[in-house]
Order: C-alpha cells, then sequence, then structure tokens
C-alpha cells in the first residue's frame, strides 16, 4: 500500500510539473471575445485609405491583442517577453519600427509594399494568436 501511495503521488507531482511548464512556455491564445474585438477593429483598419493611418492602426491593434494575452509594457516590451511564440519575429520588429518612423518624422512617406509588408506581418502574428 505505501508503495502505490508513493506512485500516486509521484505521477500527480509530475504531473502538475508539467502542466505548469506547458502553461510557462506554450502558446497563448486569445479568447473568443478578444479575437472577435481584434478582427472587428482589423476589418475597419483595412477599410481605411490613409496608408500611415493603416499602419498605425495595425501596430495599435497588435498591442492590444498581446495586452490581452497579458503582456505588459510598451510594445517594445511586449514583443520582447511574447518573442518566442512569433514565428515571424523579425518582420513584426521591421513592422513597428516602421510605424514609429511614421509617428516621429513629420511628412513621413511610405511605399504600397512597405505599407503591405507591415500588415502582412501584423496579420501572421495576429493569425498564430488565434
Amino acid at each position: 500500500m505505501t508503495l502505490l501511495f508513493i506512485i500516486i503521488v509521484t505521477l500527480a507531482v509530475l504531473m502538475l510539473v508539467y502542466m505548469v511548464w506547458s502553461l510557462r512556455n506554450g502558446r497563448r491564445k486569445l479568447s473568443s471575445q478578444a479575437h472577435k474585438k481584434i478582427m472587428a477593429l482589423w476589418f475597419a483598419m483595412e477599410q481605411m485609405h490613409d496608408p500611415v493611418r493603416k499602419v498605425m492602426e495595425a501596430d495599435a491593434i497588435f498591442d492590444r491583442a498581446l495586452k490581452e494575452l497579458g503582456y505588459e509594457g510598451a510594445l517594445g516590451d511586449k514583443l520582447k517577453a511574447a518573442g518566442p511564440h512569433i514565428s515571424n519575429l523579425d518582420a513584426v520588429w521591421s513592422a513597428h519600427k516602421l510605424r514609429n518612423r511614421l509617428a516621429h518624422e513629420p511628412g513621413g512617406a511610405v511605399s504600397d509594399s512597405e505599407v503591405k509588408g507591415a500588415l502582412s506581418a501584423f496579420k501572421k502574428a495576429l493569425k498564430s494568436f488565434s
């Protein structure tokens, strides 16, 4: 009986350790409600005509998604924390840097290909959270 008790306790501890490890290292997913809200915001952004505004909004939407997933701080801090869970991290960083350039350089121009690349990067990363 003592051996059986030790085996059961050992298995329970191993399962608990695995569950904690999975939660800390697993991919985070948006709740159904948060996913719907993010997708509604994304759809509204896609209807905009100003390419600079599109990049700014996409960046803000991505920031909101990371906040919904429990990441804290500025978007740069969130990207550092979420980095291992974002397959296209370099592209997302480039998109965020484009947003910063547009926000901080008066009259900043952006090409159609830059806008498409940034939106594509944000969208791909968002899909991984659903």
